[in-house]
């Protein structure tokens, strides 16, 4: 049986909701994209625990999110990094992964290269 999330769906949309908020009303904005860029981290992380445990595949931030400044409505920019070629089962099951996060509504931007 899977561990369930720390960080759930619910929570991260109560989040996003806080900080969208605390943005367009002018209160002071320092802080706001890194708050919502560590919750969406939690929430990947335990995401990725589910989805790939002891797995030989890494899940890596680049643009904003890499950067630490995730804006609330940007979309999620990811690589996924193995050293060696992905086949089907773990091919599927990144296909599962982003499809999650296009679930929770998170806007997913996957980067996929072959050598």
């Amino acid at each position: 049986m899977s561990a369930k999330p720390v960080f759930s769906i619910g929570n991260l949309q109560t989040a996003t909701h806080c900080r969208r908020s605390a943005l367009f009303e002018s209160q002071p904005h320092v802080g706001i994209f890194q708050e919502y860029t560590a919750a969406v981290e939690t929430l990947l992380t335990a995401l990725w625990a589910e989805h790939f445990p002891n797995s030989a595949l890494c899940l890596m931030a680049t643009g904003g999110f890499g950067r630490g400044e995730l804006y609330p409505y940007s979309d999620l920019d990811l690589a996924v990094v193995s050293s060696e070629t992905v086949f089907r089962r773990p091919s599927g099951k990144i296909a599962a992964f982003v499809q999650a996060l296009w679930d929770m509504k998170l806007s997913p931007s996957v980067k996929k290269r072959q050598r």
